[in-house]
């Protein structure tokens, strides 16, 4: 199985919502399966979640699975109701050796009970297994497909409502036709091709009427140049509203010229899951950078997390330098190996929303050195800054980082020297930064696939998470950090992922309070911990936003908090299948923290407590621990903490096993 963390990043967020964010009508659930021989699938399935949903309120399950093989028997099959829960199944998978004709039954029983579905290309020639129980759920035979080029679509029925949208003729500007040599009795062709051969017409848009089950199908589609044209996915659209029964006409919503130029964009466009960012040596940060690749130190490294000195010049932007903490002074220096005339810098910073303080200075020796950058006053929040100077023999450069408006950390991606005009970067860069950017930073075992799923400046300073059983995702956003004491600046966001492609493309405020550090969402109620409370926010009109706070526990820290912030207070809560609401308690622990019940306790240092979701029978669970961050809970109820110990070894080494009433 893999994985998914979720990030809340500095990178550009796309959305290719069209017509359909504005739909009031309950959203189509859909579940595409997508993988095997053959086709782009990776791409594919970006195409068609994100063009349909431009067109009609669909939100999206994607499953990729089988990889490029022609007889994988897909885990997602395995489960006998793998289909519960969705109004329509999408096929557009390729797995024509699987022989096991239950396993075809397996895939076909909640069609035949009437799930509607849609099937595409390469789905006509799935599960061959000498029966012809596929062929009946397809609605027509094809044994193969001819030569690849443009041919022309030709609708036999241009007033129904699937093709009405392509005229009598569509010409398909890449494609492979298949054959289609028998259109059973439940099948109704929609438009058909000639092929090239013998100028025969070729069936390749039909329905058909599986037992109870409505079914569109197309064998157009093996190119992602023909699947991004604004009239295959019109027609998918349409065929997808047709089979779950909607009223095409008064739900279908043609996308605008600009989200039809996103979507065409990612035929050729960086698969998602691949990184979604370009290496950049020798493109970027290479070529014409005097820096790249030379002999970089500096005053200190971040090295628990490899963020070395010599990142900052490999030309590749998903890698940066860090020093060891956030105190000004620290510097970085680069050996150029020869004297050269400087006469243009770069820095790529790590931050995009921080006024980073510093100064560039030159040397010959290393030894003495002249200031050639003076941005020690600087107040102007950029990430990539860039600077005419002028040093004629120079070999060393040094950057010194004096501070910032913010409690940040001296950090940057490259530098980059020239002794002539810096090249101009790629767009990507020079915005809101790559995609990859902080992606790097997460190590992460080959099992887990590690995306992008919210992005500023919808989704900023993320503290904490939560996820509904939909996949609603709640994120808890506190845009003081942990030592602000400003209050209202704190808030909880919801974020939906409607068309699938792993990205949030719906967010909206779900509920606001200072400190947010906790969550978990219930039945349109979320139980936040937000010190010094420990509230239930809930959504009565289930709109998605809160329609009234119940306090459940007072008093869930010290006074500390007026001091710096929420630092060291309650950080984290989890709920076991026990019932139970744990409480991670930081080292300044709480005092008279009380119930709603009245009860009252008091206690110094960290620990777990727990209380009801009513707020009711608070109790400790353990103690004796420095600052843990979050309770981890197994389903045998084994709870495990991570503790800032600070106490030699190293501050982030401790794993421990809680057991109830452990000290």
């Amino acid at each position: 199985m893999m994985w998914r963390w979720f990030l809340g990043v500095v990178v550009a967020l796309s959305c290719f919502c069209g017509g359909s964010a504005k739909s009031q009508d309950k959203p189509i659930r859909a579940l595409l399966i997508t993988g095997g021989c053959c086709h782009d699938y990776t791409r594919q399935k970006l195409i068609l979640a994100r063009g349909i949903s431009a067109r009609a309120n669909v939100r999206w399950t994607v499953v990729q699975q089988g990889g490029t093989s022609t007889n994988a028997r897909i885990p997602l099959y395995e489960d006998p109701n793998w289909a519960d829960g969705y109004d329509v199944i999408i096929h557009n998978e390729c797995f024509s050796n699987v022989p096991d004709v239950g396993w075809m039954e397996r895939i076909l029983k909640p069609h035949r009970e009437g799930k509607p579905a849609i099937l595409i290309h390469c789905a006509m020639h799935g599960y061959r297994n000498g029966t012809d129980g596929w062929f009946r759920f397809c609605g027509m035979q094809s044994p193969g497909h001819g030569p690849h080029y443009a041919y022309t679509v030709e609708a036999t029925d241009p007033n129904h409502a699937i093709t009405k949208s392509l005229g009598k003729a569509w010409t398909v500007p890449k494609g492979e036709l298949y054959h289609s040599i028998k259109l059973f009795d439940t099948a109704t062709a929609l438009a058909h091709a000639k092929r090239r051969s013998d100028n025969e017409p070729q069936v390749c848009v039909w329905t058909n009427q599986f037992h109870k089950a409505r079914v569109f199908a197309t064998t157009i589609g093996h190119y992602n140049e023909t699947m991004v044209q604004p009239e295959y996915l019109d027609m998918l659209t349409r065929g997808l509203l047709w089979a779950v029964g909607k009223d095409v006409a008064k739900t279908f919503r043609p996308a605008d010229e600009a989200t039809n130029k996103a979507i065409a964009a990612l035929a050729t466009a960086p698969a998602a899951g691949s990184g979604g960012a370009p290496v950049l040596a020798g493109k970027c940060c290479g070529e014409g950078n005097l820096a790249f690749g030379k002999k970089a130190k500096a005053s200190s490294e971040e090295a628990s997390k490899k963020n070395f000195a010599r990142n900052a010049v490999d030309g590749d932007l998903r890698t940066r330098w860090c020093a060891s903490g956030g105190q000004g002074g620290e510097t970085w220096q680069v050996d150029l190996e020869q004297p050269q005339h400087v006469k243009a810098v770069r820095i790529h910073w790590e931050s995009e929303n921080t006024a980073y303080k510093y100064q560039v200075l030159a040397s010959a020796d290393g030894e003495t050195w002249k200031e050639i950058v003076d941005y020690s006053k600087n107040k102007k929040q950029k990430r990539v800054i860039a600077h005419q100077v002028n040093a004629p023999g120079t070999r060393y450069l040094q950057v010194k980082f004096v501070g910032a408006n913010r409690r940040m950390w001296g950090s940057f991606w490259e530098f980059e020297a020239s002794d002539g005009a810096l090249p101009e970067l790629p767009k990507a860069v020079t915005t809101s930064g790559t995609k990859s950017m902080s992606i790097s930073d997460v190590g992460a075992p080959a099992e887990f696939d590690v995306t992008m799923f919210g992005s500023p400046p919808e989704v900023n300073y993320p503290v904490c998470l939560a996820a509904a059983a939909d996949g609603t995702v709640f994120v808890g956003v506190d845009e003081q950090g942990s030592l602000g004491k400003e209050p209202g600046r704190g808030k909880v966001l919801r974020c939906i992922d409607t068309d699938g492609d792993g990205t949030a493309d719906q967010v909206n405020v779900f509920a606001r309070m200072d400190h947010p550090r906790g969550l978990f969402f219930d039945n349109h109620s979320l139980w936040v911990l937000h010190p010094p409370l420990l509230s239930v926010f809930h959504d009565d009109d289930r709109d998605g936003k809160s329609d009234r706070q119940e306090i459940l526990v007072r008093g869930l820290t010290t006074d500390q908090l007026k001091q710096r912030g929420a630092d060291h207070t309650t950080n984290g809560i989890r709920v076991g299948i026990d019932g139970w609401i744990y409480i991670a308690v930081g080292d300044f622990g709480f005092v008279k923290a009380t119930g709603a019940d009245g009860t009252t306790l008091t206690r110094r240092g960290g620990g777990v407590l727990r209380v009801r979701p009513d707020g009711k029978e608070m109790e400790v669970f353990s103690w004796g621990q420095r600052n843990i961050l979050d309770v981890c809970i197994d389903p045998y109820m084994n709870v495990f903490t991570r503790d800032n110990t600070n106490d030699g070894g190293g501050w982030d080494i401790r794993v421990s096993h809680v057991l109830q009433s452990g000290n």
